[in-house]
């Protein structure tokens, strides 16, 4: 039985709802802490010639929301 540290990981693992948006924790092998966290839309295309700025990166799941709920007021 995992315990509760290890459900929790599993789940950040998964990604967290944020409304349309979904947050990861996928902390990339460098020693800066602060692309830890990635945040995407659902209809993120991805595409590089789109201009879709509906991603991005940061060094907690309280500063990708604080991203995303920027974005979304810009963006009303």
């Amino acid at each position: 039985m995992p315990t509760d540290h290890e459900a929790r990981a599993e789940e950040i693992a998964r990604g967290e709802r944020y409304g349309k948006w979904r947050i990861y924790f996928d902390p990339p092998p460098i020693p800066i802490r602060t692309l830890d966290w990635t945040y995407v839309h659902d209809d993120y295309d991805g595409a590089e010639d789109s201009g879709d700025r509906r991603c991005g990166y940061a060094g907690s799941i309280e500063e990708c929301k604080a991203d995303i709920d920027e974005w979304e007021a810009d963006n009303a």
